[in-house]
């Protein structure tokens, strides 16, 4: 019988992999651009390009005129959009990533039926359509509604039944076109846009560039002070490559649009963060990085306890087979697509929520491999794919679990949330506040935790959130 080869010598596992480290600069990480917007004053108007009737007033962005008074709320439609662009892909390949919670208000008038509905929305250019009222919610008209050409991305929440809609209560996805590609309705989760009364709602959207995955959460309050957490399950999750439909360059904002019927659209705050590809160093670092959803400072402890282990097991000796003391890949490059899984890490990860982590193994060994050791590395590789730093195995651990004098780390079914909380508190004059939190290819953290003494509006001091991860059904 042919000696059995050792798992820490041979074993394929997305956690190691062979890499030139000359490749690396530590220096270089990924980096975000951090916004948080409100209570909004006039000097908003220098931030955000308001498109008429669209105001600013009584604290908030009035999306459609804000009082019956005098003004007339029928068939109106208005934009408001932060006045900078963002790079959210390019020619290599890069998806950035994004997370954005915002807190609405759509008032229903008393004893009147409400419409149309208000959108969060990504948008080549700062102009609100001509003809946009009504169903085209301030996103399309007539006549550019379903063009390819409009780089239009956005999330409805539509207030008034059109004949493709599901209901007068729900959520889209509009690419390109209000006629959404996906839909879902809110009252089976219990939440009513407009109610008969006042209602808040706090909406989180979070977009994992790397998976393609877009998520959008609800929660509503009877006050404009957040304090509930982020829901556990979203209302809305879908598969997109937004490469595929808004400009490479492209501006975030908020649009909306009355009709027969009216309402009032109103955004009282709204915090933003979009991971930086203009600021992501190079392509190698970033393939790394997003490959194994840790930061370069951890691949460097690892490659140090990887040597100290090479080192140990060449002292251990217990076969022949123990001289091939590296530990490589599972065969394949870090960004190989397997199946759906454009990442090898989120292909581990699925493995190991199903109970079948060692099929993560090289299958060229045919069987031939300690399984025990074999666990043992593949879970301290997933326990280094923790995207928050201090929740990852320290250097002496990683050393004494891959010599296997410690047990291996405890790792939940389904991959950890990303938490990404901004550096500094961003100058309401809209400048630049970058992260240097490295991005992984997962979740990210949003909340309602207010922060003293940070100017403009707050949604949190960012803690975890339940991303759904692997759990999507890819």
């Amino acid at each position: 019988m042919a000696p059995r080869r050792s798992s820490s010598s041979i074993l394929t596992i997305t956690l190691l992999f062979v890499f030139g480290m000359s490749a690396i600069d530590p220096a270089e990480s990924l980096r975000t651009i951090d916004k948080q917007f409100g209570p909004f004053d006039s000097s908003y108007y220098n931030i955000f390009k308001v498109e008429s009737p669209a105001t600013i007033s009584n604290g908030a962005l009035q999306m459609t005129p804000d009082s019956a008074g005098n003004l007339n709320l029928k068939n109106r439609s208005g934009r408001v959009l932060f006045n900078q662009r963002f790079k959210l892909w390019d020619g290599s390949g890069r998806v950035a990533s994004f997370n954005t919670s915002f807190i609405i208000n759509i008032f229903r008038i008393p004893n009147q039926i409400p419409g149309e509905g208000l959108a969060f929305v990504i948008a080549p250019d700062l102009d609100v359509p001509p003809g946009s009222s009504g169903q085209y919610l301030g996103l399309t008209n007539s006549t550019t509604d379903g063009n390819s050409g409009n780089h239009l991305l956005a999330v409805e929440f539509d207030t008034f039944k059109q004949d493709f809609d599901p209901d007068s209560n729900h959520v889209g996805l509009d690419i390109n076109s209000v006629r959404s590609s996906h839909t879902a309705s809110l009252t089976g989760f219990g939440l009513q846009l407009a109610p008969d009364g006042t209602k808040f709602f706090h909406v989180w959207v979070l977009y994992d560039g790397a998976a393609k995955r877009l998520a959008v959460y609800m929660a509503d309050e009877e006050t404009s002070t957040p304090t509930k957490p982020m829901p556990d399950s979203p209302v809305m999750n879908v598969s997109l490559d937004i490469a595929k439909v808004v400009n490479e360059e492209s501006y975030f904002g908020f649009a909306a649009s009355t009709g027969t019927y009216v309402e009032l659209n109103c955004v009282l705050g709204w915090n933003l963060t979009v991971e930086n590809l203009s600021k992501s160093g190079n392509k190698a670092t970033l393939a790394l990085a997003l490959a194994l959803g840790i930061g370069l400072p951890v691949l460097a402890a690892l490659a140090v306890g990887l040597w100290w282990t090479a080192r140990i097991l060449r002292r251990r000796r217990m076969t022949a087979a123990d001289d091939q003391s590296d530990i490589v890949v599972c065969g394949q490059k870090p960004l190989t697509k397997i199946g759906d899984f454009q990442l090898l890490v989120d292909w581990v990860w699925y493995l190991h929520r199903d109970g079948r982590l060692l099929e993560a193994v090289d299958r060229r060994l045919g069987g031939d491999y300690n399984a025990e050791e074999a666990g043992r590395l593949l879970l301290l590789g997933l326990a280094c794919s923790h995207p928050t730093a201090s929740e990852r195995p320290k250097t002496p651990a990683v050393v004494q679990i891959l010599a296997g004098s410690a047990q291996p780390p405890v790792v939940p079914f389904f991959r950890p949330s990303f938490v990404w909380p901004p550096m500094d508190p961003p100058s309401i004059d809209g400048s630049n506040t970058d992260d240097t939190t490295p991005v992984t290819s997962s979740q990210f953290g949003s909340g309602w935790t207010r922060r003293d003494g940070v100017a403009g509006y707050s949604d949190s001091s960012l803690p975890r959130l339940s991303w759904p991860g692997l759990a999507w059904p890819l």
